[in-house]
């Protein structure tokens, strides 16, 4: 592949980050895709980006922070989940634990990671939600809020606003305000497990909402309108994670 990305000053970059991250880089795939081999040698697969050398950047070295987070902290064998809607959830929740522990350990992976989510507002990546889409909003509302919340990655703030409006007269009773007080548990996880665990504790709340809806009045106001003051606490290297001691591991977003 031949263009500004490989010809320029990107790769060379990208390598030296990936280097100082111990993961080796591979140019050319078809999405960004992490996994471990038999030997303990962590790949990340770079694809094709933009030529705009701002998007290519932000989008490469993002993606280069974000899979090292589930290197460092993403146990890929709790995440073998088969349930689709389960591992939508908690996929969810695991790149928002993994990126605030990455943060915790590396204060400069913030400013990263937020012109990575930037780049992919601006390149369509990330958009509003839409009616048509129903109570599947939801997921697209957890993520675009609890990003812009927890990990300070504002240019998804809007659309987690248009998100809310969109879905919040979609859902019965005090299941929007339960599943906003829910979400912001996964500040409290510690590991792939727990996120999973919330995951399936929202599910739960949503179908028991869908069936016996609460009404809202009698539900403590539990919207969170500003920023959690709580952080999570700084999380060690290694706990978790999908090299050595996991044997093979894959994460692909």
């Amino acid at each position: 592949m031949k263009n500004r990305l490989i010809e320029g000053a990107l790769p060379i970059t990208a390598r030296l980050l990936a280097d100082d991250l111990g993961l080796k880089l591979h140019f050319g795939a078809a999405g960004f895709k992490s996994s471990v081999d038999n030997t303990g040698v962590k790949h990340l697969h770079v694809p094709d980006l933009p030529l705009d050398d701002r998007i290519a950047s932000a989008l490469a070295l993002g993606g280069i922070v974000h899979e090292d987070t589930h290197f460092n902290y993403t146990s890929f064998t709790d995440m073998a989940i088969s349930d689709p809607v389960l591992k939508k959830m908690t996929n969810i929740l695991e790149d928002v634990r993994c990126e605030q522990a990455e943060i915790n350990r590396y204060p400069g992976a913030r400013a990263v990671l937020a012109r990575m989510v930037g780049a992919m507002v601006e390149h369509g990546q990330f958009s509003l939600v839409s009616e048509k889409e129903g109570l599947s909003g939801a997921f697209w509302y957890v993520l675009y809020r609890l990003r812009a919340e927890v990990l300070g990655q504002i240019a998804l703030r809007p659309l987690a606003i248009s998100a809310a409006d969109i879905i919040k007269p979609m859902m019965p009773g005090a299941s929007f305000q339960r599943l906003t007080a829910m979400m912001f548990e996964v500040m409290q996880c510690r590991s792939t497990a727990d996120c999973v665990d919330l995951a399936q504790q929202i599910l739960v709340m949503l179908k028991d909402e869908a069936e016996n809806p609460t009404p809202p009045e009698q539900a403590p106001d539990q919207e969170q309108d500003q920023k959690p003051e709580q952080q999570p606490q700084e999380q060690e290297a290694g706990g978790g994670n999908g090299d050595g001691d996991q044997g093979e591991g894959e994460q692909q977003d």
